[in-house]
């Protein structure tokens, strides 16, 4: 297990559309957990390192 930690905007639409798509686009699938406090997007095991390295690059750049 491993977590990109990031604070968002409760008012922000889209972000987990955003993140899933950036890792469909890398094609590593995911299934999106929402919860009250945190969201949580599950990848297979064997692709957790790279949906890391995905997920920080794109926010990077995208900020």
């Amino acid at each position: 297990m491993d977590h990109v930690e990031r604070q968002t905007s409760l008012s922000a639409l889209g972000i987990t559309a955003a993140m899933s798509s950036v890792l469909a686009e890398a094609g590593i699938p995911c299934n999106m957990l929402a919860g009250y406090h945190h969201d949580h997007l599950l990848v297979p095991s064997a692709d957790v390192e790279r949906a890391v390295v995905v997920l920080t690059t794109a926010w990077t750049v995208e900020r």
